[in-house]
């Protein structure tokens, strides 16, 4: 299993394995200029990683074991909760959300109540409850 860092405003955070960095791809959170490094290799963005986003577009599933139900990684793998060896696992397939765009060409006009800084982590693709 390989791990991926993810390094956004002078901070790097990780480890991360391969599903939870897609999962970070959906939510929006890493975006095709977000830098990112596997394992100790160099970093680069995440436009540069091969089929990283194309991956977004396929459908989510979660493996659950047969014997017991409990979720688990993808087959075939030994359970961790009921120690059984597992070749088929019951798929539980998760909704697409809707990617959130962004305009990175808003006007002042388009965000009249937030504040500059506000305004360029908007345009950044930061996000908060504002």
């Amino acid at each position: 299993m390989s791990d991926w860092y993810v390094r956004q405003h002078d901070e790097v955070l990780g480890p991360f394995t391969s599903g939870e960095l897609l999962a970070l791809v959906r939510s929006g959170q890493v975006t095709p200029d977000t830098p990112l490094q596997k394992g100790d290799s160099q970093w680069v963005l995440a436009e540069q990683v091969n089929g990283l986003f194309e991956a977004i577009g396929q459908q989510a599933v979660r493996y659950h074991c047969p014997s017991c139900g409990e979720e688990i990684h993808r087959p075939p793998t030994h359970c961790e909760y009921c120690a059984t060896y597992v070749e088929r696992a019951m798929l539980e397939r998760l909704p697409l959300k809707p990617r959130e765009t962004v305009n990175h060409h808003a006007s002042a006009a388009d965000l009249p109540r937030l504040s500059l800084w506000q305004r360029l982590a908007k345009a950044w693709g930061w996000f908060w409850d504002t």
